[in-house]
């Protein structure tokens, strides 16, 4: 009896999946019932495996687990979705691995019942494999998981007088933007545009239809992609920009 309660089915999306051993992988697996799991896929790694295309990053499906002392085991897969657009464009695909990177880093293992981040990232994906620009699908979700993990910065006016003004300064260790005439220190903040702030307060709180048709140039994006970033190091702790990197020395070259 006890064998079969270690047996169960949950929808999962996957994260990464690296090798393990000479047969296995080992995949990091977001459930929306049951938070991140670690698991082994057995033989995944023979190209005649049943699981081996069934355990791929990014792919969705229902999976039916065991779970061991110390891992989880996939014992069976069904595909819901596939992604297959993310797979073949280069730039999607490592948009679509950062944000995987930084929900797998932001998640403890076995942490319960995480849907809203599960949607979150679910329709991060399924924007970018409709076609979506990824840099800005990135961006957004990096917004989007802050607020939803209680880190959203202040957007609406100063954060120390409150007034409404046509220069801000980005202030990261005080959680938002700054006027001109509250500012204190030059070295702990940078100069945020009035275009890239409104972007980043429809980033921030609009809808996913509403995101995708916003029109993103360079400079913004510049200046966006940074403020995110260093959001995300200094409240979440996230370092790994592996993917940010590389697309920007791929755009120079």
């Amino acid at each position: 009896m006890a064998g079969k309660e270690r047996l169960f089915t949950t929808q999962g999306l996957i994260l990464k999946s690296k090798p393990f051993g000479e047969r296995d992988r080992l995949i990091s697996l977001l459930s929306p019932g049951r938070g991140k799991l670690t698991c082994v896929a057995p033989g995944a790694r023979k190209t005649k495996s049943s699981l081996a295309a069934l355990v791929e990053p990014f792919t969705y499906g229902n999976y039916l687990m065991h779970q061991g002392r110390n891992l989880y085991t996939i014992r069976q897969a069904d595909i819901i979705t596939f992604f297959s657009r993310l797979r073949n464009d280069l730039e999607s695909y490592t948009f679509a691995s950062h944000i995987c990177q930084l929900v797998d880093d932001v998640v403890e293992d076995d942490g319960g019942q995480i849907r809203e981040l599960f949607k979150l990232l679910y329709r991060s994906l399924l924007f970018m494999e409709k076609g979506a620009a990824p840099a800005l699908i990135g961006l957004a979700f990096h917004f989007k998981l802050l607020k939803l993990l209680g880190y959203a910065p202040h957007l609406a006016g100063c954060l120390h007088c409150g007034r409404e003004a046509s220069i801000y300064y980005l202030h990261v260790e005080e959680g938002g933007i700054v006027c001109f005439n509250c500012l204190k220190s030059a070295d702990s903040s940078s100069y945020l545009s009035q275009g890239s702030l409104a972007l980043a307060r429809l980033l921030l709180k609009g809808n996913w239809a509403a995101i995708n048709h916003l029109k993103l140039n360079e400079e913004q994006y510049k200046e966006l992609s940074f403020f995110s970033r260093v959001f995300l190091q200094r409240w979440l702790g996230v370092e790994n920009f592996k993917a940010f990197n590389f697309l920007e020395k791929l755009n120079r070259t």
